[in-house]
């Protein structure tokens, strides 16, 4: 039996620059962050309820602080829609999604709309830098979808720092869902790798996704991404690799379409 093309949908947007799931996205006053404060409470008001990092029995006043075993000691935990099913402990800044680490996008309106989940993979295009990365829906809280991790707009080609400045303020971002290519939601580790996309850059330029599921036509599998978009010089969603330069090709100049699985 032919595999069938797995299916997309693709937005083209503005985007933000979100830093949740750093460990060091959010801190006590003195301790140089990711963010502002004030970014974290509802409404960026002081008195609004902390919805930016955990909160002891979930008050939204009081943080949950990293311990000395944690990547940042005395920082708040800041977390993500999407994290690691398999660590159980809430409290360990690892079980989520590391926006200066992983690339990401979040889970907006339109792809919710067209079966979009957190988990699922992304490819994400700049039409400015011409750089194509490799990401999944890491995160949601913003129905606009116009929002990306930190190291995703670097990976992209924008110098930007942290989410206290910068940002894309023009429509020259094209993200391609692949909805249903997670489904079964998995966010494994494998030595260096976590949620689902090995760490470590591979000497083939191709991304080298875990088989989370024997649904050809739901998952794609490298052969998908190679023809969705341009080939990458790295291998995964992580910060080392899965930039490339995006020639123009056809009638959408700044994506390649053919069937995956020619």
């Amino acid at each position: 039996m032919t595999p069938r093309s797995p299916t997309f949908v693709e937005l083209t947007t503005t985007m933000a620059i979100d830093v949740d799931g750093a460990p060091n996205a959010y801190g006590p006053p003195g301790k140089p962050a990711l963010h502002f404060g004030l970014n974290a409470h509802r409404g960026a008001i002081s008195s609004g309820e902390i919805v930016g990092y955990l909160t002891k029995n979930n008050d939204g006043r009081t943080p949950e602080i990293q311990g000395p075993s944690d990547p940042f000691p005395g920082y708040f935990i800041s977390t993500t829609g999407f994290e690691d099913a398999a660590n159980l402990n809430r409290l360990d800044p690892r079980k989520y999604v590391d926006a200066s680490k992983i690339n990401y996008v979040v889970l907006g309106r339109f792809a919710k709309q067209n079966g979009a989940k957190l988990g699922d993979y992304v490819a994400v295009h700049s039409m400015r830098t011409g750089n194509s990365v490799f990401g999944i829906i890491g995160d949601s809280g913003n129905s606009s979808g116009a929002e990306g991790s930190l190291v995703l707009l670097q990976a992209l080609g924008y110098p930007v720092t942290s989410g206290k400045t910068g940002g894309v303020e023009t429509k020259e971002i094209v993200i391609r869902y692949f909805p249903g290519s997670n489904p079964a939601v998995h966010s494994m580790r494998t030595g260096n790798s976590v949620f689902g996309i090995i760490a470590t850059p591979a000497t083939a330029a191709e991304p080298r996704v875990h088989s989370l599921c024997s649904e050809w036509s739901r998952h794609p599998v490298p052969s998908a991404f190679r023809s969705s978009i341009a080939r990458p010089t790295g291998t995964s969603i992580y910060a080392s690799g899965g930039t490339s330069r995006c020639p123009l090709q056809d009638s959408r100049p700044e994506w390649i379409r053919c069937s995956p699985f020619l």
